[in-house]
């Protein structure tokens, strides 16, 4: 079975630090070829927690506007520290008609508790009734690591929209238990990119990850392999992506991912503080390293997308239409 593949494109700036959304459109084609089914915008790879809210709208109606003419459906990431802030994104992004919004847990003043939890949700879902809401579990950033199946179990009677979890959490046992909450109800986007094997060996059918930005044909050859029954070349394959972070990480992740788009005559900016610029001399040096490990890697070069790998997200919810078929049947 493909996989369905979401990329969260990189915020593109300016020399200056400001939003510069003239490369937009040409990122969009990228994305489309590379065969990734839809964005995942102003997540964590596009520092959306860097970004103020007017910024954070503006990229969003710029991909509301560019995604459908290539084929890409839009999640807009809502999550904030200030309710208020996320219950105004999460209004502007259902105003815009989008695919769905997602939100990641306030991670100044935690919620203590799965209830906590939902009542934070609970009015930012509610001002996009209906539009498909994801929670973005990813415990590593936010310090929020709760229970996300009692989430799941628990949250639907206050949040009727939950469609599933965007989830970037590393505890693959609790992964299986979200898969069979309510018998498969929800979606789950596996948001862990250097084990995406993993995630779809249990029973995952979509991700989410930077590195589709850059080398998302990889990801589906680690799927085919797979499915082919060739599990050694998929674990060879696997392993090259956890190469691949390695090396970006050793000069700050999202700074050296946004370098690599380069190489698609791409060009993202840098970041934003606290994230620290390359030195002049770094981008050279990352380019050169990845090309000493073989990227782009024979499948990145020569994919061709597919009706089969452009796939929908096998799911409940997540349809062509956009529409969320247990939202609307309950409203």
């Amino acid at each position: 079975m493909p996989v369905s593949l979401i990329a969260p494109p990189p915020t593109l700036f300016n020399d200056q630090g400001q939003i510069d959304l003239r490369q937009l459109d040409k990122l969009a084609a990228h994305l489309s070829r590379s065969g990734v089914s839809g964005v995942f915008v102003c997540g964590s790879t596009g520092e959306g927690m860097s970004l103020s809210v007017r910024e954070r709208m503006e990229i969003t109606e710029a991909w509301a506007e560019a995604a459908p003419n290539h084929g890409l459906r839009t999640i807009a990431q809502v999550g904030a520290n200030s309710q208020r802030d996320a219950i105004d994104l999460a209004a502007h992004a259902g105003s815009l008609g989008l695919d769905a919004i997602s939100a990641h847990a306030p991670c100044y003043f935690r919620p203590k508790s799965v209830s906590e939890l939902i009542g934070f949700f609970a009015p930012v879902a509610g001002a996009a009734p209906n539009t498909p809401f994801y929670y973005y579990d990813i415990p590593q950033l936010t310090g929020v690591d709760l229970p996300t199946t009692q989430f799941l179990e628990t949250a639907p009677a206050r949040i009727p929209s939950l469609a599933g979890v965007k989830y970037t959490n590393p505890n693959l046992a609790q992964l299986q238990e979200c898969l069979h909450v309510d018998q498969g109800r929800f979606d789950l986007f596996y948001g862990n990119d250097d084990s995406l094997l993993a995630g779809y060996a249990l029973g995952a059918p979509s991700a989410i990850g930077s590195t589709y930005n850059y080398m998302a044909p990889h990801a589906h050859r680690i799927v085919q392999a797979f499915d082919e029954g060739n599990i050694a070349l998929a674990r060879a394959l696997q392993l090259k992506t956890v190469e691949v972070v390695n090396i970006l990480s050793e000069y700050g992740y999202l700074v050296a991912a946004k370098a690599v788009m380069q190489l698609f005559d791409i060009d993202c900016g840098g970041v934003r503080e606290p994230l620290q610029k390359l030195h002049p001399n770094q981008k050279g040096e990352i380019i050169q390293r990845l090309v000493d490990i073989g990227f782009p890697f024979d499948d990145t070069t020569s994919y061709e997308p597919s009706n089969n790998h452009k796939a929908p997200v096998p799911a409940t919810h997540w349809n062509r239409d956009g529409a969320n078929s247990k939202t609307q049947a309950s409203s």
